[in-house]
């Protein structure tokens, strides 16, 4: 039988499934761990407990991410320690601006390509404006475009059919359950926040509305981080 955790604990572990692996590289990236400065692995299995993750899971997890060479190990007498290696640590700060900066807008990266005829490449997700013209949403131009910098001005309807599904409810899930009562809910909270602020389009919704559900969710983890 699971053990019950903490109210607050419970909550962040119901907006989404928790993918151990993806959480062990979340704590170790957090932690700052290479390998002049590894997390022992007494206080990985802790803080990964007290967020419900069974120590199984655990085993298989630094498993999988050694095999796949995303974190390293480092054994003293009795004890291990483990640590991100350098494709890791690269793989992490690529993308710590999008995490940890408060102040963090995507907005530049994206363009609106309008097409006066279907493109002879694969567009995931595009929006037909009339007979003859198309148009998608894209952080890079697809071949034969011309495009425009996205603004303020672009219609919501061309912007939700361009898109992904957002993450509306586990956006909505985290504003209200973002916690740092625990060092358990702070690594939840930013573990969540990586998923979803890594999503495709979110910092362009962010930026098209600056007073929506997107920028209200990095305001409230950004006061637990």
């Amino acid at each position: 039988m699971d053990r019950a955790l903490p109210a607050d604990v419970a909550a962040l572990r119901a907006i989404a499934p928790i993918k151990t692996w993806s959480l062990v590289v979340t704590a170790l990236g957090d932690a700052g761990a290479g390998p002049s400065a590894p997390v022992a692995s007494a206080d990985l299995a802790q803080i990964c407990d007290a967020a419900g993750i069974q120590a199984a899971a655990l085993r298989v997890a630094l498993h999988r991410l050694s095999k796949d060479g995303w974190v390293g190990a480092q054994k003293t007498g009795r004890t291990s320690a483990y640590f991100l290696t350098d494709k890791g640590q690269a793989a992490t700060q690529a993308v710590r601006a999008q995490i940890y900066d408060p102040g963090f807008d995507g907005l530049a990266a994206w363009w609106l390509w309008m097409f006066e005829r279907p493109p002879a490449i694969d567009l995931p997700r595009h929006v037909v404006l009339n007979a003859t013209t198309i148009a998608t949403l894209t952080p890079t131009p697809p071949d034969g475009a011309a495009g425009v910098r996205v603004a303020g001005d672009v219609p919501d309807w061309i912007v939700t059919a361009c898109l992904p599904a957002p993450l509306a409810q586990g956006v909505a899930d985290l504003t209200a359950a973002a916690r740092a009562t625990s060092p358990a809910a702070r690594l939840l909270t930013l573990h969540h926040w990586r998923r979803i602020a890594l999503r495709d389009g979110f910092w362009l919704l962010k930026a098209l509305r600056p007073h929506g559900p997107e920028a209200q969710c990095q305001r409230a983890v950004h006061a637990v981080l």
